[in-house]
């Protein structure tokens, strides 16, 4: 049958994915019915040659009820807010619940559709080391007041002997600090960073707004920094 869609079929070693891309010509010589036969036998046959896969449909539905999608297929639709005008066109189902957040952006490119995002938030908890000069002056103060000295001739053991007494100096002047990192953070964001703008808030809501005036510029450096790393390492890649 002519000008129907065409499966795209995306898989990893542990849980296929497959994305089933309905995009017909402008004038489809075919019907709404022969459309969603279609769909339905291309769901029946990704369920039977991957029977463990998750099965997304995702696309401008104009033509396509979503009543008739839902009967035909027992997806879930996740899009809930107009996309183009007062319109609900561009629509996602899913085989089962694979997402947690939904949303319904601006796009990036010239459009009169707007941008749906589906996304999984996660968080994590992950651990640093603060360093301010403070505990830099601490640290070299104490250091210059021991004698090291390793007793072992075996340069294993030697080894060993130093990255304890290194690790313990560490954790002294240098004690681990947990932050919660998410999913939403864009690349920039360090933990570092992360603690400097709690710092900052902390700073602006006590009054002392000079202190976060500068604190906030050496965000903002830090900020451009990473970017312009992030920047550097994806030229070098030959991805831009």
């Amino acid at each position: 049958m002519p000008d129907l869609p065409c499966i795209v079929q995306c898989s990893s070693e542990e849980t296929p994915l497959c994305r089933q891309g309905v995009e017909g010509a402008p004038r489809p010589v075919y019907t709404v019915e022969s459309l969603l036969n279609y769909i339905e036998q291309c769901v029946v046959e990704l369920n039977r040659d991957y029977p463990s896969s998750n099965i997304v449909l995702a696309d401008d539905f104009n033509l396509l009820p979503e009543s008739a999608v839902v009967e035909r297929t027992g997806f879930d639709q996740l899009v809930q807010q107009p996309t183009r005008g007062a319109n609900t066109l561009d629509l996602v189902f899913m085989c089962r619940p694979m997402y947690d957040v939904t949303r319904v952006v601006n796009s990036v490119v010239k459009s009169d559709h707007k941008a749906v995002i589906v996304c999984n938030k996660r968080k994590d908890i992950k651990t640093y080391r603060k360093k301010i000069p403070n505990q830099h002056a601490s640290f070299l103060e104490h250091i210059a007041t021991i004698e090291f000295y390793l007793s072992h001739t075996d340069i294993q053991a030697a080894f060993d002997q130093f990255y304890s007494t290194a690790l313990l100096l560490c954790d002294h002047f240098y004690p681990e600090r947990s932050r919660t990192v998410s999913s939403r953070d864009p690349d920039y964001i360090t933990l570092d960073l992360k603690a400097k703008l709690r710092r900052k808030n902390k700073l602006m809501r006590t009054g002392r707004v000079e202190e976060a005036s500068a604190l906030a510029k050496l965000i903002g450096t830090e900020i451009s920094k990473n970017n312009s790393v992030r920047l550097q390492a994806y030229q070098n890649s030959g991805k831009i």
